[in-house]
């Protein structure tokens, strides 16, 4: 009776306390013989341990005689330190792959317990950095040791030295775990509601206590704490160079650690530029996950038909996409809450992001999501007045593209001192985005003027306008130097540029053949190969046409004798010089 009533139960109402008494028991199975693995490097850092940590500064090799130097002895007490460390290292990260990882693969894999937790995102390329600093110790470290304690003498830098100038090949691997350790510490921030999976890291905490003796101190032993490590350890090689180096006076030995910090810190850098470069694009990710859709724009692209709205698609607002000036991803500089009085005098809550490029004003904070209360509006056409009244507000006028005012906000601060801040960061802020455009090179035409001048029409007869194709093409403040050895526009080109207009009747275009007849003439044209060849093909033609036909009409802008022409000019006053059977006649 009693079992027929514990059948009748519901097992919903057993599965919790079941899995709780198999996990228990689980890790007392554990608890006396972990589950191993097949890993020879595993054993061999054991043994290294209960080798070298048995040791003191005094005990070196060079060291027990006591004939050593101050300066000598504090050098070999900073390489011991750099040893005995990374030997450190080395013991925490057999703490994870032992207690932590291999015990949870155990109870996912035999006893069906913590499936939903991801070992992947929890050690994420644990082995590979493992990997890493074995290398570094077993070939480099640790022979230094041996061939020191073989000779009796002292530990000398050079006898590492090439472990230091091979560092970016042997820790490249461990970037991807770098680069993740954010990730990685929020999922476990996220386990944390997880019962079972939180008295399965207090076990381990409590059984990774056996692999320190009580004489270290205390030791973080916390989960979070031991995955972090590996990245703080990358971050200390340097330090721990220098400290050597401070303390060394041998010539030979000096420039080996400068080659061994030069190394470490060029590979540090460019790790802090990618973890960067990573923090940023999550901060702009979170912020573009919570933007909202303007309904009311969604709905009048939609009553235009869905061709419109695939069209329209790639012009919605796009925190992602890169900035426009460079090419660049942006990133978020501050964020923080105002008031925002608009045109009509309404005030209301706002929430100001501030980015590299823009300033973005969207609905309080106390919504979830971010409703954008206005577009987006560009740094470099924002200008700031600070008001007089003690309000704590300051005026942002919106510039158009003519340097008009298009629209006029008033935001208000809760105090001064948070007036101040988001003045001082808004004109930091423009002043680095100016500077960013006006610093910035010309890029190359994508097309030539003959093509650009497609796109450009003459108002009066519908023909191509060269003016209005060298008009549309982007100026730069500062135009970049000529490239050789063919130059993009001559310098007597660019110091004075000849007028040229659409030729509106048979005696406009006689005249322009003449004149296009004069400056071959009168002097060479550069043309690179595919220019001169088109040149060599029309040239009779377009003389031979120029000396039969009667010459007059209307005023064409000649060039002088000392200017030379353009590819592009030329190609267009030979395309016009031979459009003029078929063109005369309908003008």
């Amino acid at each position: 009776t009693g079992g027929a009533s514990r059948c009748t139960r519901h097992p919903a109402l057993l599965a919790p306390q079941d899995s709780r008494e198999r996990l228990a028991e689980q890790l007392r199975q554990c608890e006396q013989s972990l589950p191993r693995q097949d890993n020879p490097q595993l054993e061999a850092v054991s043994s290294d341990l209960q080798a070298v940590w048995q040791l003191s500064v005094s005990d070196l090799p060079g060291n027990s005689s006591g004939q050593a130097s101050g300066k000598i002895v504090k050098q070999q007490a900073a390489i011991w330190e750099l040893c005995h460390t990374e030997l450190n290292i080395l013991r925490h990260l057999k703490t994870i792959i032992e207690v932590y990882a291999n015990v949870l693969q155990h109870l996912q894999s035999s006893a069906g317990l913590l499936t939903d937790v991801s070992t992947q995102r929890l050690f994420p390329c644990l082995s590979a950095v493992f990997q890493a600093h074995y290398t570094l110790w077993s070939l480099h470290l640790k022979p230094a040791l041996l061939a020191a304690k073989q000779r009796g003498g002292f530990i000398r830098p050079s006898d590492f030295q090439s472990g230091f100038e091979g560092f970016p090949q042997i820790f490249q691997p461990s970037v991807d775990y770098c680069l993740s350790i954010s990730d990685c510490k929020e999922y476990l921030r996220l386990q944390e509601k997880n019962d079972a999976f939180n008295e399965f890291v207090k076990w381990a905490q409590k059984y990774s206590a056996r692999n320190y003796s009580s004489d270290e101190g205390s030791v973080d032993l916390q989960l979070k704490s031991l995955l972090t490590t590996p990245f703080q350890r990358i971050t200390k090689y340097g330090l721990l160079l220098q400290e050597i180096l401070r303390h060394t006076e041998e010539p030979g030995d000096r420039e080996s650690l400068e080659i061994m910090i030069l190394k470490v810190t060029e590979f540090c850098s460019q790790l802090n530029s990618r973890y960067q470069k990573k923090t940023d694009e999550d901060e702009v990710r979170v912020v573009a996950d919570k933007l909202e859709e303007d309904a009311k724009l969604q709905d009048a692209i939609d009553s235009f038909g869905e061709d419109c709205s695939s069209l329209m698609e790639r012009y919605r607002l796009s925190l992602l996409r890169p900035m426009q000036h460079n090419g660049q991803q942006r990133r978020k500089i501050f964020e923080g809450d105002l008031r925002l009085k608009d045109e009509r005098g309404k005030w209301s809550e706002a929430r100001c992001l501030l980015f590299t490029d823009m300033l973005l004003l969207a609905r309080g904070s106390k919504r979830p999501s971010l409703r954008p209360l206005r577009s987006p509006i560009r740094l470099d056409k924002l200008v700031t007045h600070r008001l007089g009244d003690g309000s704590n507000s300051f005026v942002a006028a919106v510039l158009s593209d003519f340097g008009s005012i298009d629209s006029l906000l008033c935001l208000a601060a809760q105090d001064q001192r948070q007036c101040d801040d988001w003045l001082e960061r808004l004109r930091r802020a423009r002043e680095a985005l100016l500077r960013q455009l006006q610093l910035l090179p010309q890029p190359p035409p994508k097309s030539s003027a003959l093509q650009q001048a497609s796109a450009a029409t003459c108002p009066r007869c519908n023909h191509h306008s060269f003016d209005s194709a060298i008009a549309a093409r982007p100026v730069s403040p500062k135009p970049p130097p000529p490239s050789q050895p063919e130059r993009w526009l001559s310098e007597p080109a660019a110091r004075t540029r000849p007028t040229l207009h659409c030729a509106h009747s048979s005696s406009e275009l006689d005249g322009l053949r003449g004149a296009t007849a004069a400056a071959e003439s009168s002097q060479p044209i550069r043309l690179d190969s595919e220019s001169t060849l088109y040149q060599q093909q029309h040239h009779q033609q377009s003389r031979s046409s120029s000396a039969d036909d009667s010459g007059g009409g209307g005023e064409v802008g000649t060039f002088p004798a000392s200017q030379e022409l353009t590819p592009e000019r030329q190609r267009l006053l030979i395309s016009l010089s031979r459009s003029d059977g078929r063109e005369s006649s309908q003008v």
